[in-house]
């Protein structure tokens, strides 16, 4: 016995509905997931500031975390390991920039400290590194 159907099928035509159900739940997946990424190596969080100029000769970038921990490239280094480092970096290109990327909570006091040792050591030409931003009075 055949039943009689109440709908009627129509050839061609798509039903989008469930298609963009399957395109927002794809983007709202993405969007979350990209959020968990992040980028390998350190945060460091720069001051922002008006007046920067990118550096175009090559450079020594010393690293002042939050917690005060000192880096050379991504590699630590302690206080009494600096001062070869430093000086060995300036001989090999006395001409080079230092740059210090010190994290906006870190103290105060640490980037002095590395500062001073660098010009103790004969460093000219020294830039803190901040992002080229206005500033946002923290």
């Amino acid at each position: 016995m055949r039943f009689k159907r109440k709908t009627s099928l129509e050839k061609g035509r798509l039903d989008i509905a469930p298609l963009v159900d399957v395109v927002l739940l794809l983007l709202i997946f993405f969007m979350l997931t990209s959020s968990f990424i992040t980028p390998s190596g350190l945060r460091i969080d720069l001051p922002s500031a008006e007046a920067v100029e990118p550096q175009e000769r090559e450079h020594l970038t010393v690293i002042i975390t939050e917690e005060g921990e000192i880096l050379i490239g991504e590699n630590p280094i302690s206080w009494v390991d600096l001062r070869p480092r430093l000086a060995a970096a300036l001989a090999a290109d006395p001409g080079r920039t230092l740059i210090l990327e010190a994290d906006r909570h870190s103290r105060h006091g640490t980037v002095v400290r590395v500062m001073s040792l660098a010009r103790e050591l004969g460093w000219e030409r020294m830039a803190i590194a901040a992002h080229p931003e206005l500033g946002d009075g923290e």
